[in-house]
């Protein structure tokens, strides 16, 4: 799957001359779509089956990808926050089973009412204050600013939330302040996709396994 996941990755490369626009949704799908699969195939397509199948394929991941390197070598910008912060990032959040989709985006998702912007949009400010997003700590160059969110999320919260007309408000002006900084919720979206991805799995693809 490795493998599969490096040529899409240089295939985004070259349609966006060499911008790294969805590196960590390429990997979770991928993963979760392994996954999937499996569980699947041996007719148990339920959410626990799906997360602990993730922790078994990637058992070793943080020991091979982070726990080799070096120093004085080249890299990436997630691999630098490990050596520098600790941050494990994607590959903490895969190893781990993805706690943000199955155990925050989901139920919230599922217990979320209203439109569908609502419910999204709730979702992801509740993954964004439960992870290290790496890439938020990469524009911000200081894990600090992980605080800084979940304190202007919990101001949202206490206005009721995006569906209110204060809580949207709100959200607008960090959106405002996150343009100002050059700031983004890169690996939170990643993680808001791969609940959606899930959930249109696991309310979908049963019922189309019950036709078949």
């Amino acid at each position: 799957m490795r493998e599969f996941g490096k040529r899409a990755e240089q295939q985004m490369f070259a349609t966006t001359n060499g911008v790294n626009t969805h590196k960590g949704a390429v990997f979770t799908l991928g993963v979760l779509s392994a996954a999937t699969g499996y569980a699947w195939q041996q007719g148990a397509l339920t959410a626990e089956r799906v997360q602990q199948t993730v922790k078994e394929m990637l058992v070793d991941l943080i020991a091979d990808d982070l726990g080799k390197m070096k120093a004085d070598q080249d890299h990436t910008a997630g691999e630098n926050q490990y050596l520098k912060y600790g941050i494990t990032g994607i590959r903490g959040e895969a190893a781990a089973g993805y706690p943000s989709v199955f155990q925050i985006g989901l139920p919230t998702l599922q217990a979320t009412s209203g439109d569908w912007q609502t419910r999204i949009l709730t979702t992801l400010l509740a993954i964004a204050t439960q992870i290290e997003d790496s890439t938020l700590v990469h524009r911000a160059k200081d894990p600090k600013v992980i605080t800084w969110l979940q304190d202007k999320v919990a101001k949202i919260e206490q206005l009721g939330g995006v569906a209110t007309a204060a809580g949207m408000n709100q959200l607008t002006a960090l959106q405002t302040e996150f343009s100002d900084r050059y700031l983004s919720l890169g690996g939170s979206a990643d993680m808001l996709i791969a609940t959606l991805f899930m959930e249109f799995v696991l309310t979908e693809v049963p019922d189309a396994l019950s036709i078949t």
